[in-house]
Formats: structure tokens, C-alpha cells, sequence
């Protein structure tokens, strides 16, 4: 997968930009992301939709306040899983990226390998400052997993 984006990165003059290395990993999120919303948004009952209609919303008004409000854990779950994704992700940041200034986190810490020598203090220090976005990223969307899983829309 890999070496058809840098060629055509390399012709499209993509390679060492952030915006390359953006659209490489929104090729790839993308389509997870749809599959994942797709299933969560399956499992939504279609007459909350149709009560909005009667009531008087129109498709982007029932989108808008019942559809998207009741989506949130999933779109929080689905937000979660790229952003992680997209923070860890090496193969792409490797290899469409060479210049050290555009380097990503995850290729800053594998420079602190070297062929003879690991310096583990630094790169324990870089690994844990290196989770902090991510770990206040779950904090910030965690009341949405939770109330995903503790609430119902439709009583039966």
C-alpha cells in the first residue's frame, strides 16, 4: 500500500508535507470510518427519524437534532479510534516524510534508536509525553462512550 502512495505522492510533489501525509492517512481513515458510522447508524431506530418528520423537521433538521445527538457515542468511538490510529501510525510518516521538522511523534521517538546504543531515559520521557494527548483526547469522549452504553432511545 505503501509504495503506490509514494509514487504518487513523489509525482503529485506531496512527499515531506504534512498535507501529503494528512491525505494518506484520510485515504485510509475514511473508508474505516463510514463502515463503522454505517453499522452504528443501522442500529438506530428509523421511527425517531419519521417522529421528527411528523412533528414538523424537515431530513437536515431531523439529521441535525435527533439523528446526530443520539450518534454521539459512535461518532465519539469511531473519533477516538482515528485519532489513534492517526497518532501512532509510522509506516506513512516514515516513509512520505524525511525532513526531521515534519517528522511526527511516533518517527521522533524511533530516532532515539540507534544502530548501537538506546537511550531509554529520553525515550521513556518522550514515549509517556507522547500519550498525554491521547489519554486527555479518551478523558474529553469518554462521557459519551459511557452514555451510549447506559442509555436507550426507544422504550419497547
Amino acid at each position: 500500500v505503501v509504495v503506490p502512495f509514494f509514487v504518487m505522492f513523489t509525482t503529485l510533489h506531496l512527499t515531506d508535507s504534512l498535507a501529503g501525509l494528512i491525505a494518506a492517512n484520510v485515504s485510509v481513515g475514511v473508508p474505516f470510518a463510514t463502515w463503522m458510522m454505517k453499522g452504528f447508524f443501522d442500529t438506530l431506530p428509523r421511527e425517531l427519524e419519521q417522529a421528527a418528520k411528523i412533528d414538523g423537521c424537515n431530513e437536515l433538521q431531523a439529521l441535525w437534532f435527533v439523528i446526530l445527538p443520539l450518534a454521539r457515542p459512535g461518532l465519539a468511538a469511531c473519533g477516538i479510534y482515528l485519532a489513534i490510529v492517526a497518532w501512532s501510525e509510522f509506516v506513512f510518516a516514515r516513509t512520505l516524510v524525511t525532513k526531521p521538522a515534519n517528522w511526527l511523534v511516533i518517527v521522533g521517538l524511533q530516532s532515539f534508536v540507534g544502530e548501537y546504543l538506546v537511550e531509554w531515559p529520553a525515550l521513556m520521557a518522550a514515549g509517556i509525553v507522547s500519550l498525554l494527548p491521547m489519554f486527555v483526547l479518551f478523558v474529553l469522549l469518554e462521557p459519551f462512550l459511557v452514555s451510549g452504553l447506559t442509555s436507550g432511545a426507544v422504550k419497547q
